[in-house]
């Protein structure tokens, strides 16, 4: 791979101008997996004021709609909206990355790991270094490793009253689809198959997507 000499960039403040071995940080063989988003009491009863629900008999489905509608969103946004545990693992050696499902809330681990599996826990401002605060990049000066994981916590917030007012409006708008194709008779899920991202949702989204590092 060719290496090229960086000039003014977000390596400057440490090391001057350096040799990578990218002109940026590219996500090579990424894989990400995240924690189911919680829904709490409080949420719930915002959205069923929103939609003038009256009744309790129908709070689980709301809240699997809920949980898919914060899905939905979080895919077209590479956003994480209720903030949990997010961990990213990347398969081929990269020395500088971008975390994706920004916003960042704190890292907890980064471990490079080699063939046999074995991990190494890598130290802050010795082993790899952090650049940005809700939308971090890590430089990695470790030797060869084949994968690196990084653990982190990422969102806006454990509730929805906690969040952006666009995330808010995505949300709700979402599960408008969901349960009104909400079957009460069946008890069960019915959805459109055409029914896709609501447009007003997208329209809330637009402006907001995190277009790096996924």
């Amino acid at each position: 791979m060719p290496t090229y000499r960086v000039g003014k960039s977000f390596l400057d403040d440490i090391y001057g101008t350096r040799t990578i071995s990218s002109p940026r940080p590219i996500n090579y063989g990424l894989e990400v997996t995240k924690a189911d988003p919680i829904i709490d009491a409080a949420t719930v009863s915002m959205v069923k004021d929103y939609y003038n629900i009256n009744t309790d008999d129908y709070d689980d489905q709301i809240v699997r709609n809920l949980r898919t509608s914060l899905i939905t969103i979080e895919n077209y946004t590479n956003r994480n909206i209720v903030t949990r545990q997010v961990t990213a693992r990347w398969k081929v050696h990269p020395n500088v990355v971008i975390l994706p499902n920004a916003p960042i809330v704190s890292i907890t681990s980064v471990k490079a790991i080699d063939e046999d599996g074995t991990e190494e826990t890598l130290t802050l401002n010795t082993d790899y270094y952090s650049y940005g605060d809700k939308e971090i990049d890590l430089e990695v000066v470790l030797g060869n490793y084949p994968s690196l994981e990084v653990i982190y916590e990422a969102g806006y917030g454990k509730g929805l009253d906690d969040i952006p007012t666009w995330a808010q409006d995505a949300v709700i708008y979402q599960l408008g689809i969901y349960y009104s194709n909400f079957d009460e008779s069946m008890g069960t899920r019915v959805y459109d198959a055409n029914s896709g991202l609501d447009q007003r949702a997208k329209s809330a989204c637009d402006g907001n997507r995190y277009l790096r590092g996924n």
